[in-house]
Parts: structure tokens; sequence; C-alpha cells
């Protein structure tokens, strides 16, 4: 399969994998070839596809490896440690995080967003991931309202949908290098258009 020797099985899929992220999100799906790949990965094209069929099947596999936890976090529900969070620890993280978007995987994210209009299999992965963190986080909503900490007047589904728009309009953001915003005033926006909805005093 033309492993370099020395390196394990498993070894060479991770390289591959790492390498085919990072030119993903560089050239995006149509500009990256696997000759370019293996390049990156200090592999060969044969090793490549001793793993991988064709290159939709490793774009698969790189959004399988490197989106789940990314999709999840992004919906809100759950934190980089997959530790569930509530909506005003979802408001902090939005106030400290989306006003500076950059993110080394977001160009990634972006692609296997395009990508899903043509591959029914990346379509439901992304979906499933982002409505499991909707649901961890409108279960957050749920038990808050219940405490009386937010407003019973909205439906959590439409809050914990509301952060999925926010996390996606700031992957977007990045990719497109939009120029970063103050982020004291940032946090000031957030608060007001959240605050209203939870009754913290230190929010």
């Amino acid at each position: 399969m033309g492993r370099r020797a020395g390196v394990t099985k498993e070894q060479t899929r991770a390289d591959v994998l790492d390498a085919a992220a990072e030119v993903f999100a560089t050239r995006g799906y149509d500009g990256a070839s696997i000759s370019g790949i293996a390049a990156a990965a200090g592999v060969t094209k044969g090793a490549i596809y001793g793993h991988y069929p064709s290159k939709a099947e490793l774009f698969i596999a790189v959004i399988r490896e490197f989106g789940e936890r990314e999709f999840r976090v992004l919906a809100g529900g759950v934190d980089e440690h997959g530790e569930p969070v509530s909506l005003d620890a979802f408001v902090r993280r939005a106030g400290n995080s989306y006003a500076r978007p950059r993110s080394p995987v977001g160009a990634l994210l972006v692609e296997a967003i395009v990508a899903s209009r043509r591959h029914g299999e990346i379509a439901e992965m992304i979906r499933g991931w982002l409505l499991e963190g909707e649901g961890a986080m409108g279960a957050a909503i749920d038990q808050a309202q219940g405490e009386g900490l937010v407003t019973a007047d909205v439906g959590a589904t439409e809050l914990a949908r509301f952060s999925t728009m926010v996390a996606l309009g700031a992957r977007l953001a990045g990719v497109l290098d939009l120029p970063p915003v103050d982020e004291a005033r940032w946090s000031t926006v957030i608060d007001e258009l959240i605050g209203g909805l939870i009754d913290r005093p230190d929010l």
C-alpha cells in the first residue's frame, strides 16, 4: 500500500487525514487532488487509495474525523470537550469568540456544508450532528425555563436553532475573512440581544 518504513497503518491513515483536512480547507473539494494530498502527507497516492478508493470517500472520512465535534459545538449544545453547555455559557462563548470568527477548521466546515448538497451521506451526518447539538441546547434551555432563569415566552427549540444560526454565520464570516469587530462591543450586542431572555443580573 505504499506505507513508509517503520510507520504503522494507523499512523499513515492519521497523517493522510490531517493532510487531507488541510488541503480540502485550503483549496476546497474541487481544487484538492489525491496527488496534492499525498505530497502533503508524505505518502504515495497508492497509500491513500489503499485506505480510500476515491477523493469523495476520503473527504467523507475527513468530515467524519474532524467535523463531528465541530458541528456539535457549533450548534451550541456541547463545548469543545463534549460537555453540555447552558444558554448563558453559550452567550459568553459567543461574546468571546464570534467577534474574531476565524477558525482552523472553519473553511473545512463550509466545504462540508457545500458538499452536502451533492453528497447525501455528508448531508445526513451534518444534519444529525447539528440536531444533536440543538437537542442538548434545547434541553438546557428547558431546564433553565423550569428554574425561572429563562423566560418561558420563547420556544426552547427555536432558541436553540437561533444559536445554530449565529454560529454558522460566524464560521461564514471567518471564511470570508471579514475584519474583526471590537470584542467588548460585540459582547455588549450579544448581551443586549439575549439578555432580555435570561433572568441573570450578571449577563
